[in-house]
């Protein structure tokens, strides 16, 4: 198997990218606008489009709340005692 840019290249030059080997050294990240060129000699940029779709959103609690509120009395204790020496 053999790697080639030979796929993606036009579209990247059509939509006024390129095509980067990270062989011939890693190139700087610029954001760039939407009318901007969006690569140059040892650069490549993130157009900043505000194009973006959230899809789903996932809620977790950190702790059981019986948890948090133990922890809570507990750090209060500790307080009061180490504050009355």
């Amino acid at each position: 198997m053999r790697a080639t840019d030979e796929v993606l290249k036009p579209d990247a030059e059509a939509t006024g990218g390129s095509v980067r080997w990270l062989e011939d050294g890693t190139p700087e990240i610029r954001r760039v606008g939407k009318t901007d060129s969006a690569s140059g000699t040892r650069w490549i940029g993130l157009r900043s489009n505000g194009a973006y779709r959230v899809t789903s959103l996932e809620q977790e609690k950190l702790l059981p709340q019986w948890l948090a509120l133990l922890l809570i009395v507990g750090s209060l204790l500790l307080a009061w005692r180490l504050e009355g020496r």
